[in-house]
């Protein structure tokens, strides 16, 4: 669980590499896919402290998950790797469609659709299922905790994007916050 083993072609990398090609391709697969990356990829109002973690998170997350992922081999002849497939395949699709969802919706628009409807943040959350399904896949407490704490640092980014579109969206915004937890019932 803790030890990281030979580099190989079948080890966690390959599902975490496969996370991030999903994230940054799939809009442009979509009608109007330029504009939603363009308001995907737009953090201009953030302050300094949430630039910090926003890239401590996404090169943490997005790179450094990937590079051990490298000596995680995945534990092909376990049950857990199925159960683990099977997550990564269900929040792999759930991902695509919270994407879908809100690359869709117009620019002056809060983002109230799909999984939108009953989460504030279902990007991020397929996004950590999906790495939780890697951590099953392959027994790994490293990646499990690492999932973890990057859920928990992404929480003061997830403030930062809901007090902008506050100011943005207004009252609209304000009664999908009364109505929609950030989370699936949290």
């Amino acid at each position: 669980m803790f030890e990281l083993e030979e580099i190989g072609l079948l080890n966690a990398w390959m599902p975490l590499l496969l996370l991030n090609i999903i994230m940054m391709l799939w809009p442009f697969f979509l009608k109007n896919g330029k504009a939603g990356f363009k308001r995907l990829a737009d953090y201009s109002y953030y302050g300094k402290k949430e630039v910090v973690i926003m890239y401590f998170l996404y090169v943490m997350k997005d790179i450094g998950m990937i590079i051990i992922g490298l000596w995680i081999p995945l534990r092909i002849s376990s049950v857990w790797f199925f159960i683990g497939i099977g997550i990564m395949i269900i929040s792999g699709f759930c991902l695509v469609i919270s994407i879908s969802n809100f690359v869709q919706t117009p620019p002056n628009t809060p983002v109230v659709k799909g999984f939108y409807k009953i989460s504030r943040n279902p990007q991020n959350l397929f996004s950590y299922i999906f790495i939780l399904g890697t951590s099953v896949a392959s027994l790994s407490l490293i990646l499990f905790i690492l999932c973890v704490l990057f859920l928990l640092l992404s929480r003061e980014l997830i403030k930062s994007e809901e007090k902008y579109c506050k100011g943005r969206y207004g009252q609209e915004f304000e009664k999908y916050l009364e109505k929609t937890h950030r989370y699936f019932g949290w």
